[in-house]
């Protein structure tokens, strides 16, 4: 199992959410204010470290998410997107 911030499709309500329909939901969470919220193409919501500059912290969902449905999870994502780690609140 590996925790995955969500704050696009993934979410519930979102076109990606049923690939991990039923993963327990740790909560809804913040990232640490050090973020910009991008979107890719019009389509995809991304967030990427602000770096000098100011940064948001955003808000997501927190999921315990196993193996297999992360890996369909991340199969929804266009390639210019990358999975990483990010610092919560």
């Amino acid at each position: 199992m590996a925790w995955m911030f969500l704050n696009g499709d993934g979410m519930r309500g979102g076109r990606a959410h049923h690939t991990i329909e039923g993963v327990p939901l740790v909560g809804e969470r913040r990232t640490a204010p050090k973020y910009r919220f991008y979107s890719v193409r019009d389509e995809f919501p991304a967030l990427y470290p602000a770096g000098d500059g100011p940064g948001e912290a955003i808000l997501g969902e927190l999921y315990d998410v196993p193996m297999n449905e992360l890996r369909d999870l991340l199969d929804t994502e266009p390639p210019e997107l990358e999975l990483g780690v990010i610092e919560l609140d």
